[in-house]
């Protein structure tokens, strides 16, 4: 058993930065989105779905927000024509 104190400090206490939600999500691959994508409070965040639903679309979404050095750039919907707008929140 291992105890991994970091995932048991508050974000206070680590002085770190956490993201809560996605939401607002437009003309990025084929996510059209009803709500927010909401990650809680907690450490740790399960985002599972049906094929098709978005999943990896987030990931990429994440990894730009995040500041990730070589993140792949983020696309439009390559079956639509371009969207006025490209954004998350």
């Amino acid at each position: 058993h291992r105890p991994f104190t970091s995932l048991t400090m508050t974000s206070a206490a680590s002085g770190e930065i956490r993201l809560m939600s996605v939401s607002e999500v437009q003309g990025i691959e084929n996510i059209s989105p009803k709500g927010q994508l909401d990650f809680g409070s907690g450490n740790l965040v399960v985002v599972y779905g049906h094929n098709g639903s978005g999943k990896s679309g987030y990931t990429r979404i994440l990894k730009r927000a995040s500041g990730k050095p070589r993140s792949a750039p983020l696309k439009t919907n390559v079956f639509e024509d371009d969207p006025p707008n490209r954004q998350f929140k």
